[in-house]
């Protein structure tokens, strides 16, 4: 469960053209279709989370701070963000300034640029694990 990218996208067709794209490269990923079906997903464990902009409002800015903020020290769950104009909307600004281990891509994104990204993510993420993992035995 670690590895897999759990995608909330709720509009259009950002999430299953995303999941179709980490598919072809062997990642795993969920999509969650509601607010709802995230919250569920996260204590279950996520290699990076992969949202876009207009998620953020009304309640999935506050749902993902509040995870973030209930991790362990350790931890650090990446979030890719998707957006419209870089850092230029309040929603973003505040995303940047509280939801730590953050990265945005401006849309439209390359297919490549994408899935780089997520494999930095999620290679990152489970070399944190590793050495805490070896720290632990040793």
């Amino acid at each position: 469960m670690e590895k897999r990218v759990l995608i909330y996208a709720p509009t259009g067709q950002d999430a299953p053209l995303a999941a179709r794209m980490l598919a072809m490269v062997h990642i795993d990923s969920s999509i969650c279709a509601t607010l709802a079906e995230l919250a569920r997903q996260l204590p279950h464990g996520a290699g990076c989370v992969l949202t876009v902009e207009e998620a953020l409002a009304p309640g999935g800015f506050v749902l993902l701070h509040e995870h973030v903020a209930r991790q362990p020290t350790w931890s650090d769950l990446p979030i890719l963000l998707l957006t419209h104009r870089g850092a230029d909307s309040l929603a973003v600004r505040q995303a940047v300034a509280a939801l730590g281990n953050l990265t945005l891509l401006e849309r439209p994104v390359r297919t490549l640029t994408l899935v780089a990204s997520l494999q930095a993510l999620l290679r990152a993420r489970q070399a944190v694990r590793g050495a805490r993992g070896g720290a632990a035995q040793g």
